[in-house]
């Protein structure tokens, strides 16, 4: 019966770490890794929308990238 108790406290011991293993590797995905691809992801779709809406000589480049940029990060919640 000893045995037994010392087995559970251990397994409950290693389900503690698990959990906690899990939620520190869930934060830095959702806190570190979404965000980073999200933003690349943005970067590169606003820029190739740019380029293939507009001609590269116009004068509203900056502000119709903002505007994309900003727009797929709303998309993607950011």
């Amino acid at each position: 019966m000893k045995k037994i108790k010392e087995i559970l406290i251990k397994l409950n011991n290693w389900k503690f770490i698990i959990l906690i293993i899990f939620i520190i590797s869930f934060a830095f995905y959702w806190y570190e890794l979404r965000p980073s691809r999200a933003y690349s992801y943005c970067d590169k779709w606003a820029r190739n929308l740019i380029i293939k809406d507009n001609d590269i000589k116009t004068t509203n480049y900056s502000k119709d990238y903002d505007y994309a940029y900003k727009s797929c990060l709303r998309r993607k919640g950011l």
